[in-house]
């Protein structure tokens, strides 16, 4: 009797386990909706590594909009990170009673829109000058295998966006739940959502970040 109690406490919780709804997904990282092929010309590899460049210039993996493969090769991580958004948003969301929800735009451009997944829009709104300018630049340094003494995989550099620093305040309109994005122009933002439970998501993130860091995602 106590055997069966067990065999079937392990498969209401594997069943829970396939069911439950899991916070950390509304907040994963997503693809871009495009992928720069070029990328990669403006890595500086270091000839002494073997394949310190992926050969493909796409990833296999690549999907507009789907989650991003915790095992994906680094070189794609900084590929993304090279191309520095000219808008900022909090990325861990923002709560339903904020009555104001501010985001940043470096630029000249006045309005907004948001948008989701699929490019649909569903609000707008307009952008007013903060008075500060601002100018940014970002080299990656990649890393091997931390034993080893030479480190350096390769080096990529990049120069981010300038100008006149501009906010915004997204709309109480929009719906929660729901990854979003700002998109001023033809430039586009990282998702975010609304949502009364962004910080208890943020918390799982955090836990999980730190129990994959501590010794593997195993």
């Amino acid at each position: 009797m106590k055997r069966l109690l067990i065999l079937l406490s392990l498969a209401a919780a594997s069943l829970y386990a396939v069911d439950a709804p899991t916070p950390y997904d509304l907040i994963r990282p997503t693809w871009p909706a495009t992928w720069d092929t070029t990328i990669f010309s403006t890595y500086i590899p270091n000839p002494t590594k073997k394949n310190p460049v992926p050969t493909n210039k796409t990833p296999a993996a690549f999907s507009p909009g789907a989650y991003i493969p915790d095992t994906l090769n680094q070189a794609y991580l900084d590929a993304m990170n090279m191309r520095i958004s000219k808008i900022r948003v909090n990325q861990a969301g923002y709560l339903t009673e904020d009555a104001v929800r501010p985001f940043y735009y470096i630029g000249s451009a006045t309005t907004f829109s948001v948008v989701d997944l699929t490019g649909k829009e569903l609000a707008t709104g307009t952008l007013t000058s903060t008075g500060q300018t601002t100018a940014s630049n970002w080299t990656i340094i990649a890393g091997t295998d931390a034993a080893t003494n030479d480190q350096k995989r390769y080096t990529v550099s990049t120069t981010g966006p300038s100008g006149t620093v501009m906010v915004g305040d997204l709309p109480q309109s929009l719906p929660t739940d729901q990854r979003l994005r700002v998109k001023v122009g033809t430039e586009v933002s990282a998702d975010f959502i609304i949502s009364d439970k962004v910080y208890s998501m943020v918390r799982d993130a955090t836990l999980k970040f730190m129990g994959i860091a501590r010794s593997g995602n195993s």
